[in-house]
């Protein structure tokens, strides 16, 4: 049975991106993509508010056995990346991170920066020192480490890490006026970046 995967990442920025790890050789008989949209139709989601986004995140992770994040150059200042993250996190669902900061846009051949990592900001509820998720959650690169080829078995690998009862998140420090209102009003564990940069997109 195929396993089904989520797929979060920064649409604005990273939609074709997404679409290359999508149809990459191997994955068409082993992968159901859930949350995989194109740029128009997320648009219009977005319109619809943030409980409608958080409503579609929702039912999206419940029939997704992983969530795959696609890391750019500024996946952080997705509040929807990070909503994936703390769901999937509360749900005991598996997750990995893959940079593809290095695949070339293909409207303009060009590569972005590498972005901060989403797991590196958030740690888990209660621990002493901080454990961060990127302690947890593997991530890899797509070009340095052949993802073509490897992330079938990164999925793989995920699923089978998966915990039913991970505990909550909490968020490494909130810098970002705009996002307090936002964020106050996300369940316990909600993820929040330390940068003031982020959430600044979609």
């Amino acid at each position: 049975m195929p396993q089904r995967v989520f797929l979060s990442f920064n649409c604005d920025r990273d939609c074709a991106r997404a679409l290359h790890v999508a149809g990459s050789r191997g994955l068409f008989e082993t992968c159901e993509w859930r949350g995989l949209l194109s740029r128009s139709e997320w648009a219009a989601l977005e319109r619809r508010g943030r409980t409608a986004m958080q409503h579609w995140i929702d039912v999206e992770l419940s029939s997704s056995s992983a969530t795959l994040v696609l890391i750019g150059g500024e996946t952080c200042a997705s509040p929807w990346v990070h909503y994936a993250i703390q769901r999937t996190r509360a749900e005991g669902r598996g997750m990995l991170g893959v940079r593809v900061h290095r695949l070339p846009d293909p409207r303009t051949g060009l590569c972005d920066y590498r972005g901060l990592n989403p797991f590196e900001i958030n740690y888990v509820t209660g621990s002493a020192p901080p454990v961060f998720l990127n302690s947890l959650y593997p991530t890899y690169d797509w070009v340095g480490d052949a993802g073509e080829r490897n992330v079938g078995a990164w999925i793989d690998a995920a699923t089978a890490r998966a915990n039913p009862s991970p505990g909550g998140i909490r968020p490494a420090g909130l810098r970002h006026s705009a996002t307090s209102a936002k964020t106050r009003a996300q369940p316990p564990g909600a993820l929040n970046p330390r940068r003031r940069d982020v959430f600044s997109g979609a």
